[in-house]
């Protein structure tokens, strides 16, 4: 009987291995298995902005406009070399240079000449310094009784030493804007709600990005009025009833949808913007009383062109002038009554650079009242507070004012600061007032003391010769120091 095969063989025998055992290694010796790759923390890539998407505003879906100006503003000295103004003297004027001027200020051949003081002379030179063309955003808007612009400047250069300048009746901004060219801490007040209006827009600089921003708001506001029709919309406006009688009515439903619209945009930096170039445009649309009843010759979507046109000229200076006072703090910006006005902490201003409103010049204010009625600004505070109207002709009720107005100036100043003071003559019931002698009396009884002084005759003024006796009307640039 054969024996039966043993199916557990013993250990010290060999054992034969087949080609599938082969594979099937002990675990002790088993390679250990690959671990999954686990999964690395992605890092974002890095965005690449496609041209459409460069021009979105930030926060909203809308496709910001290219600006008409921008490609010679990457190319600067391609084809339109830009002459850097030398604010060491003054400039020479530079045709290649976009101009918002209106007629350049008008110097009268200095027939008389006086002067007094240590910087007397050079006071007097001030005067008769020949007019330049408004720089970067000095013509934007047309402002009453403002200072000469060269005025400003060879001032500033002279008397300005990199510290405060106030400028008490800023107007339209021409001093401040100077003084920040020149590197001052500037600020400034004005009753006149229009003054800030202006003001803001002159002294404000821009980035390419926020420039597009204003030119497509604009565009957007052109091209929709453009399209519409307008008698269909009804606009409610607080003093639309007195402003019908002032304008053609399609030229009235126009700009009435013009302010609408600018009033409900929702940047309020944009928003201002439009409704300083509204302001800048109202006098240039606004036609004689006689020529209200003919024909108008300003055709539908007139205004609406010279909006954007406005506008492009304003955003172009105010990019151009990013590159100068960029680095400067903003202008501190006031809209109160001088004669009560109170600084807390102390302003502490190094130089006070002004023309205050006299009896005689303050009358050309009330023009502004048009401007504020169509900005719905307030009136009657700007009525009340104005000062060199009304009952200010006679010396008795101008002379406290007056002293009120140096005492607060002083308070704003800091100890051996200046002021300097633009003014001119006036008559008191038939009776000349000399500015200059007045100055010099009540400004002394509150801490002021006149340093220098410098007067030049007035040809163009309303009245005769003869109301101002042989010496006529004259205008006074004083010095003074507390």
């Amino acid at each position: 009987m054969a024996m039966s095969e043993d199916k557990n063989p013993p250990l010290s025998e060999e054992i034969e291995f087949d080609a599938v055992d082969l594979e099937k290694q002990p675990k002790r010796v088993r390679k250990a298995e690959a671990k999954p790759p686990t999964k690395k923390k992605s890092t974002p890539a890095k965005k690449t902005f496609s041209k459409v998407e460069k021009n979105i505003a930030r926060g909203t879906k809308k496709k910001l406009l290219p600006l008409p100006f921008e490609v010679a503003k990457k190319k600067p000295f391609k084809g339109r070399k830009m002459v850097k103004p030398d604010f060491k003297g003054i400039e020479k004027k530079d045709p290649r240079k976009r101009n918002f001027s209106r007629k350049p200020t008008f110097n009268p051949e200095m027939t008389e000449k006086a002067c007094s003081g240590k910087d007397g002379p050079f006071l007097l030179q001030v005067f008769q310094a020949a007019s330049i063309d408004p720089h970067f955003t000095q013509g934007f808007h047309h402002y009453p009784g403002r200072i000469p612009l060269q005025m400003a400047k060879l001032l500033l250069e002279h008397f300005g030493q990199k510290g405060r300048l106030f400028d008490p009746f800023m107007g339209s901004g021409t001093i401040l804007l100077e003084g920040l060219l020149a590197g001052m801490q500037v600020a400034g007040n004005d009753l006149n709600p229009i003054a800030s209006v202006i003001t803001r827009e002159r002294c404000r600089w821009l980035s390419l990005r926020n420039a597009r921003r204003v030119w497509t708001e604009v565009e957007e506001l052109r091209q929709g009025i453009e399209k519409e029709n307008l008698g269909k919309h009804r606009v409610h406006h607080l003093h639309a009833e007195s402003l019908q009688n002032l304008y053609p009515p399609h030229l009235l439903v126009e700009m009435l949808h013009w302010m609408e619209r600018i009033n409900q945009l929702p940047d309020p930096a944009v928003r201002e913007s439009l409704r300083a170039v509204f302001s800048s445009l109202i006098y240039r649309f606004t036609p004689e009383e006689d020529a209200v009843r003919r024909q108008s010759r300003v055709g539908r979507g007139q205004f609406g062109r010279a909006m954007g046109e406005r506008t492009k000229e304003l955003i172009e200076a105010q990019t151009e002038l990013s590159d100068h006072i960029r680095l400067i703090d903003n202008p501190q910006l006031r809209q109160e009554d001088i004669l009560k006005l109170e600084h807390d902490p102390p302003l502490e201003a190094d130089l006070i650079l002004t023309r205050p409103p006299f009896p005689g010049n303050g009358k050309q204010m009330l023009s502004q009242k048009l401007l504020l009625k169509w900005l719905n600004l307030p009136i009657k505070p700007f009525e009340e507070g104005q000062l060199g109207i009304g009952t200010d002709f006679q010396k008795k009720n101008w002379t406290p004012r007056f002293r009120k107005l140096m005492l607060n100036l002083r308070r704003a100043s800091v100890s051996g600061g200046r002021c300097i003071m633009l003014f001119e003559d006036w008559l008191d019931r038939g009776k000349k007032v000399d500015a200059l002698n007045f100055v010099r009396r009540f400004s002394g009884s509150e801490g002021w003391k006149m340093t220098a002084s410098a007067s030049r005759p007035l040809q163009n003024f309303s009245r005769g010769e003869e109301d101002f006796g042989r010496t006529g009307k004259q205008e006074h640039l004083v010095l003074l120091r507390c």
